[in-house]
């Protein structure tokens, strides 16, 4: 495993502020240690960590800050070597001995995982740069067949609409049947009343039956955005759908509306 130990000039008397990590190290000898992904990629991108590590301010006795692999000092000379070759590195010594699996490309930017054991209760993924993490719980050590992270929507069509109805009736144009699976489903719009103390409501439907956590409510005059999301499982030949009322009077919701699914599970 690739180590990074980053320590203050024994000589050096104020903390160090690496700004690019966001880490201080304290004056005199303090020091901080790095194995894992995101930190040793960050590190070999810091401009501030190679600019500590390259000064001789302490010359003979070497730069403000020391950096050392876990068995002894680099020296002054080889310091962006040694940062350069760390992501490569971590990935030739750590990439995969987690677990064994395999990662598919089903079609263009749509990924399958096939049978990943993780040996763990946690399965991290990391994009080259280091910044972006997704973490997947695993149910014991064995993550198997979780089916593609794919996303599809649809917008309206045909103008705003307006409604009397104080029950739930379909949002003209907001209902797809996607297909047997797990969905996130996000409406997104705008919409408004036509009086004082009036309001409507949207929530998403996920085969007949309403996502309560999803129901959202204004009482807007003036034209307002709205946004309900919610979690639901359907089977094949079953909607997503997206419904709506009026507590009083008419609701308008303009033609500028979208229904967005993303499918979390086969």
């Amino acid at each position: 495993m690739p180590t990074l130990i980053i320590t203050t000039n024994a000589s050096q008397g104020l903390n160090i502020t690496i700004r690019d990590l966001g880490i201080i190290i304290t004056s005199g000898g303090g020091s901080e240690t790095f194995t894992d992904r995101r930190n040793i990629i960050k590190a070999s991108q810091s401009t501030y960590l190679r600019a500590f590590a390259n000064d001789d301010i302490f010359n003979p006795s070497g730069s403000t800050l020391i950096l050392n692999d876990g068995s002894g000092d680099i020296a002054l000379a080889d310091v962006d070597a040694f940062l350069d070759a760390l992501p490569a590195e971590y990935n030739a010594t750590n990439e995969g001995t987690a677990g064994v699996g395999v990662f598919v490309q089903k079609s263009a930017g749509n990924f399958e995982f096939k049978n990943i054991n993780v040996g763990s209760a946690q399965l991290t993924l990391v994009d080259d740069t280091g910044n972006n993490e997704i973490d997947l719980d695993v149910d014991g050590d064995q993550l198997s067949s979780v089916g593609a992270f794919s996303g599809s929507s649809i917008s309206a069509t045909g103008g705003e609409i307006t409604t009397t109805s104080t029950t739930d009736i379909l949002m003209t144009g907001m209902t797809v049947t996607p297909g047997a699976g797990t969905y996130y489903a996000i409406l997104t719009g705008s919409g408004l009343m036509n009086a004082n103390n009036r309001s409507f409501f949207v929530s998403l439907y996920f085969n007949g039956v309403q996502d309560a956590a999803s129901l959202r409510t204004s009482e807007a005059l003036d034209i307002l955005p709205f946004v309900a999301v919610g979690i639901g499982t359907v089977g094949d030949g079953q909607t997503i759908e997206a419904r709506w009322r009026v507590n009083t009077g008419t609701g308008t919701v303009q033609e500028t509306r979208s229904l967005i699914l993303i499918k979390l599970t086969s």
